[in-house]
């Protein structure tokens, strides 16, 4: 299916008839994505072979957006199994003071506010191109076996097998490092630096995958692929994070380095020893 005929349907879903001007960007890791001028204005799309993944972006975003700012969805079309959403262009700046800082701790803790009991809750959708189940559950530990660390390793058909055996171990002995039943949040599910900026002085966040569940996991992945300042966790939560906290994290690091692994191949098979090694240990 040609792009450009993705683009003019969901244009036309718009109300846009003219004509547009495409620029591809190649986008993320799943996506192609890009901008373009349609009436003097920008726009940012992005385009998927498999439109139940944007589809499912599409309603996580529809989720997020009850509590901090994302980019508005303007249009979504689906042509064959292809699909296209078009999303407001923002302009978009890396966070660099604790005032910056700062007002993404206050946007998160907002997100982070209690929502009932349970953890999954959300209808199953994807992290990156691997499919994410929410099944809902009213056991934490539980949930975060079946749901996230059992189904990555069981595609990790090719993880040595002393690794496999230690996360092995790790899921088996969850209860010493996972609370059974953490308040319960709506999650970001992959806030990555890559999926959170600033427009203006405002936190924007986008790229989601959503479910109900412990808000250190939004923190953990904070810290995995990228650096946080004190200042962030002062204003989140008037402490920096201590020795039990972090053990907690490495277990909700295990379910990305797993899934990068099922992605992107054997260079993540030595972090994910050293993450089990560590927890075994603790």
């Amino acid at each position: 299916m040609k792009y450009e005929l993705l683009l003019r349907t969901a244009l036309d879903k718009m109300g846009h008839s003219g004509a547009f001007e495409p620029t591809f960007k190649g986008g993320g890791d799943t996506a192609v994505s890009g901008e373009m001028v349609v009436n003097g204005a920008f726009l940012f799309f992005k385009i998927h072979e498999n439109a139940e993944i944007l589809q499912s972006e599409v309603s996580a975003l529809e989720a997020l957006s009850a509590h901090v700012r994302v980019p508005r969805v303007l249009s979504s079309v689906q042509v064959e199994h292809a699909g296209v959403i078009i999303l407001e262009h923002l302009t978009l700046r890396a966070p660099q003071s604790s005032e910056d800082w700062q007002a993404v701790a206050l946007a998160l803790a907002r997100l982070h506010q209690p929502a009932g009991e349970g953890y999954g809750r959300f209808a199953d959708n994807y992290i990156g191109g691997s499919i994410q189940r929410n099944h809902s559950d009213d056991s934490w530990q539980r949930f975060f076996a079946e749901c996230r660390l059992q189904p990555q390793l069981d595609r990790a058909i090719a993880l040595p097998a002393a690794v496999r055996r230690d996360v092995d171990k790790v899921i088996a002995r969850l209860a010493d490092w996972l609370p059974d039943r953490p308040a319960s949040a709506l999650l970001h599910g992959d806030l990555w630096s890559g999926n959170f900026a600033l427009t203006g002085d405002t936190p924007v966040f986008y790229d989601p995958a959503c479910y109900y569940g412990d808000p250190q996991v939004d923190l953990a992945m904070m810290a995995l692929f990228g650096s946080t300042p004190e200042s962030f966790y002062l204003t989140y939560m008037g402490a920096t994070p201590d020795a039990d906290l972090r053990c907690r994290w490495w277990v909700y690091d295990l379910y990305h380095l797993l899934n990068h692994f099922n992605l992107f191949g054997s260079s993540y098979a030595a972090s994910i020893a050293r993450v089990a090694a560590k927890l075994l240990r603790s």
